[in-house]
């Protein structure tokens, strides 16, 4: 999981959003990794494998 700073939002508008799905496709293709589920959310993002 990652969180912003203070509470701060991590993503300041959707484009921040689109951008790190996009980098996390590319990451997850180079690395051949299974990915479950995660969640965007403003302040933080986490992942959980079930």
């Amino acid at each position: 999981m990652m969180r912003g700073i203070n509470k701060q939002n991590v993503f300041e508008e959707d484009n921040d959003r689109y951008f790190f799905l996009e980098v996390l496709k590319k990451v997850k293709e180079i690395n051949c990794f299974d990915l479950y589920c995660y969640c965007l959310m403003n302040n933080h993002k986490s992942g959980k494998k079930s």
